[in-house]
């Protein structure tokens, strides 16, 4: 699967992960929401559809066709002799049908039926891996989307317990238990802390 096709599976799964009802969104929702919105899934339909139509082009090369034509128009009659009839104008119609059955074809229709039977089958397996390969991008994305959310979770709790720890070793050091270097180390662990939810906040 091309790499434009993962980034619109992943990205559609982000923005339905990201919207307000994000809680509510579960897995089955995510697959087909990426099933039903997925252009290159559509495009590969529409091949299958194509493919189908194919087989019934080919089966029309046994089958009877029939062909009307028809022609009409006026004459005009202009005579002198004295037995002459029907002078002036008069309509002329004609019409034609013909009707035309292969009984002979060298097993063309046949061959061309198989090929296009095979055509299907060879459309179908393309959409088929295509969908599997949606949905596997999306079970991806979603666990990603997932871990990092909790990861997120877990570094805005490790900002707060750092950022106790500052306060605690700040009053420490207010009453002369420890020394300026342990307050420093305290703010050191908390800006560590605060850049790994950062990094968390970004994936």
């Amino acid at each position: 699967m091309s790499f434009t096709y993962r980034i619109l599976a992943g990205s559609a799964l982000v923005a339905l992960l990201s919207a307000g009802s994000a809680g509510a969104e579960t897995l089955d929702e995510a697959v087909t929401a990426a099933l039903l919105s997925n252009p290159q899934l559509d495009q590969q339909r529409l091949q299958t559809d194509i493919a189908r139509e194919s087989v019934e082009t080919a089966r029309t090369g046994n089958r009877t066709t029939v062909n009307v034509s028809g022609s009409g128009g006026y004459e005009y009659s202009d005579s002198n002799s004295p037995l002459s009839f029907n002078n002036g104008d008069r309509p002329l119609l004609s019409a034609q049908v013909q009707a035309t059955k292969p009984l002979y074809t060298g097993g063309r229709v046949g061959a061309s039926v198989r090929q296009a039977l095979a055509g299907v089958d060879a459309a179908d397996a393309r959409y088929d891996g295509a969908r599997q390969d949606l949905v596997l991008q999306v079970i991806t994305a979603y666990v990603d989307v997932r871990r990092d959310r909790e990861t997120i979770d877990i570094r805005k709790n490790n900002v707060d317990v750092a950022d106790e720890q500052v306060r605690a070793a700040q009053d420490r050091f207010d009453v002369g238990v420890i020394t300026r270097t342990d307050v420093s180390l305290a703010k050191a662990r908390l800006e560590g802390a605060r850049a790994a939810l950062a990094g968390a906040e970004a994936a």
